[in-house]
């Protein structure tokens, strides 16, 4: 006859062998690693997308003020004219 402790680690033992097969196998959905590599790699897709957003909101920011400087070179230049 077991134990009182030899019982509470059966019991964990097939708590935790429970848990490790949801984990990694899953329960009916995708397992939870199976899950975080998912997010992960939408993460990295989104971050992409942002970086090139980036790059084109600076590259009109750029376009915009050299307009205006110009705009304004052309206004001061023109007037001594």
């Amino acid at each position: 006859m077991p134990t009182e402790l030899e019982a509470r680690v059966n019991v964990l033992e097939r708590e935790m062998g429970e848990m490790r097969k949801v984990v990694l196998l899953g329960n009916g959905k995708p397992s939870l690693v199976a899950e975080v590599a998912s997010i992960e790699t939408e993460l990295k897709d989104i971050k992409a997308s942002l970086a090139k957003l980036n790059t084109g909101i600076s590259r009109v920011v750029w376009l915009v003020l050299s307009s205006v400087i110009g705009q304004v070179l052309y206004a001061v230049f023109n007037k001594g004219a």
